[in-house]
């Protein structure tokens, strides 16, 4: 049997193959991406690993089975709680070929699927040597919409990979991303969004996602009348005109400039209406904004609150409302919100 260490904390399959190529104390990227992948380029892949039913049955599944490394450990760990119960059964199919799975799953055709930074917490690496002995990339750090380490409040540090070599967090620090002080409450709220995301279990639909979401938005709007407005009509522009003015809208658009250059004004409308599932991090932005005139500490818990009851249910009244009127939704009465009728 080879040699495996334990998994460091919640770190990411990329991370423990690169703690791995460190303590065999190998030379050439080439032969530990072979050994462990069966691929001669597999640090290229530090998002998803197409490998992975390979590592999964070098390793004889004693750091988990095929299922569990994908959905724990890879990048299909943020997108899970946007599966239906089906669509995870078909997802875990596809698994052990590896192929197609980026677009099954829908990370190309959200548009985001573009590589990203790999992030770290300085004091969580300072914690890992302490504990394992090497630092690792944290699966909760990795999440898109994650800029701020939720344990030590502080933002978080990264680094593009070359796609050339093994790597793991530095203990030296290089610069930080520039973000405004000011704004770090706001990016933990968003991060805070994100993880409790994670926490879901599978077995919703994007229809019940939306149905929760308008749900959440509908109680912000009894205190705004412009959003209650929108919300009601589904009108794009007013919909992207509160986004834009929120806390959260304007933090995250600084941060992801490049992200929301590829949005036009009517992205929301289709989130709400469950006609598209989207990114992830589209879902987690609008979360924060619905829920920021909350105390930051009341977030994550309303997040879960607002998820884990729903359940599927008959899907006529919603299909009605997403197809036909574009004015009325199930959980937005214009008499709730006192509007008059048009």
């Amino acid at each position: 049997m080879p040699f495996l260490q334990a998994w460091n904390g919640d770190e990411t399959v990329y991370s423990w193959a690169s703690a791995h190529h460190e303590l065999r104390g190998a030379r050439s990227t080439e032969e530990t991406s072979l050994l462990l992948f069966g691929r001669s380029r597999a640090c290229r892949q530090y998002d998803f690993p197409t490998g992975l039913a390979y590592f999964a049955r070098w390793s004889g599944e004693r750091l988990g089975d095929l299922s569990e490394l994908s959905i724990r450990r890879t990048q299909l760990e943020e997108w899970r709680p946007l599966w239906s119960s089906q669509q995870l059964a078909g997802v875990l199919r596809t698994l052990p070929s590896g192929r197609h799975i980026r677009l099954q799953v829908g990370i190309a055709a959200s548009r985001l699927g573009f590589r990203r930074p790999l992030r770290y917490c300085p004091a969580c690496c300072q914690e890992q040597v302490i504990a394992c002995g090497t630092t690792a990339w944290r699966v909760p750090h990795q999440r898109m919409a994650v800029l701020v380490c939720t344990d030590h409040r502080c933002f978080l540090h990264e680094v593009l990979p070359n796609g050339h070599r093994w790597i793991l967090p530095p203990l030296s620090l290089p610069r930080s991303r520039h973000l405004p002080l000011d704004e770090l409450s706001d990016f933990t709220r968003l991060a805070d969004v994100a993880h409790s995301f994670a926490r879901l279990g599978n077995g919703m639909s994007i229809h019940d996602h939306a149905r929760a979401l308008r749900t959440a938005l509908a109680q912000a709007g009894s205190a705004r009348v412009d959003l209650g407005r929108a919300l009601a009509y589904m009108d794009p522009g007013r919909l992207n005109d509160w986004f834009v003015d929120t806390r959260s809208g304007k933090a995250a658009r600084n941060a992801f400039p490049n992200v929301f250059r590829m949005f036009d004004t009517g992205w929301i409308v289709p989130l709400l209406r469950g006609q598209r599932s989207g990114h992830p991090f589209m879902w987690h932005v609008l979360w924060a904004a619905a829920l920021e005139h909350l105390e930051a500490s009341l977030v994550g818990p309303l997040v879960q609150r607002f998820l884990q009851p729903i359940i599927p249910q008959a899907q006529e009244s919603f299909s009605e409302a997403a197809t036909g009127s574009r004015h009325l939704f199930p959980c937005v009465e214009r008499s709730w919100l006192n509007l008059p009728r048009q």
